[in-house]
């Protein structure tokens, strides 16, 4: 069923919260002046950044669909904010391998090179064949290693046994089984949604008995709107801890404080954020 007129002033509040958030933690990490270094030396400076970027961009398209009517595409969206700090958790975890970790992601985009000139070479014409060549010879490609891209960044990156693993800032509030928990209500069920699987879908089910009409989801068979809230205020600012973390800077308490706002007004809201087992996100300061 629809939302109540009750539940929609909630979740409207509590979206303006985490607007607020977003807006203060970007004022947050440019006003430490960060200046990457050069990312032949030091990858993770650059993945690291870029990855907190397109978190930003992430959070900002949620609401942008969220204001837009679209909560279950929101929530699909989601998932991605949820991957971006799971990769930087995988980064970040052993200090000692974490530019070996970023220089791997780095060198991907070359296995998606080798990728697409395999395609290129049996599908192009003759001047995309010539273009294909040079970059082939620049980039030093090998259509042979095409395969290597299906199989992802990194055969050791997935997403469960990243949470499962200890993180150094974990602390006493992240357990193992609370990280559990978020992978399945934050990851799992909301790939549901990416991938267009029946509980992704549900809300679309047409009208029995009635001529059909293309339908707008309203939260009739599970409703998402404040859970995707949560998730992109949780893992949006787990992104930024990663960052900030990997980089060296260990006093993250400003930033915690305007978390911890947001997090407690959205529970004051509605609630879902402990009925879901969410936690204040990763820090040994809180």
């Amino acid at each position: 069923m629809e939302l109540s007129s009750a539940s929609m002033d909630n979740d409207k509040d509590f979206q303006e919260t985490v607007q607020e958030y977003i807006s203060l933690a970007r004022e947050h990490i440019e006003g430490l002046n960060i200046y990457p270094r050069d990312a032949r030396r030091y990858p993770f400076d650059g993945v690291s950044l870029e990855l907190v970027s397109k978190s930003f961009a992430l959070s900002k398209a949620c609401l942008t669909l969220l204001d837009a009517g679209l909560p279950d595409e929101a929530y699909g969206l989601s998932r991605s904010i949820v991957e971006c700090a799971l990769i930087l958790r995988h980064m970040t975890r052993d200090r000692s391998r974490q530019s070996t970790e970023a220089a791997k992601f780095f060198s991907f985009s070359l296995k998606a090179m080798n990728f697409w000139l395999h395609h290129v070479r049996r599908f192009g014409d003759s001047n995309i064949l010539l273009d294909a060549d040079r970059l082939a010879k620049e980039w030093n490609l090998d259509t042979e290693k095409a395969i290597e891209f299906t199989r992802g960044w990194d055969d050791k990156f997935k997403t469960r046994a990243v949470l499962k693993q200890e993180h150094p800032l974990d602390g006493l509030h992240n357990p193992l089984d609370v990280r559990i928990s978020q992978h399945a209500a934050d990851y799992t069920h909301t790939s549901q949604f990416v991938h267009c699987s029946q509980a992704g879908i549900d809300n679309y089910f047409p009208d029995i008995g009635s001529p059909f009409r293309l339908k707008k989801s309203v939260g009739e068979y599970g409703e998402h709107r404040s859970h995707c809230l949560f998730i992109v205020l949780i893992y949006l600012h787990d992104t930024i801890r990663y960052v900030l973390f990997g980089l060296g800077f260990e006093d993250s308490s400003k930033l915690n404080k305007l978390f911890s706002d947001a997090f407690n007004s959205g529970v004051a809201a509605s609630g879902l954020g402990l009925k879901r087992g969410h936690r204040l996100p990763c820090t040994t300061e809180q």
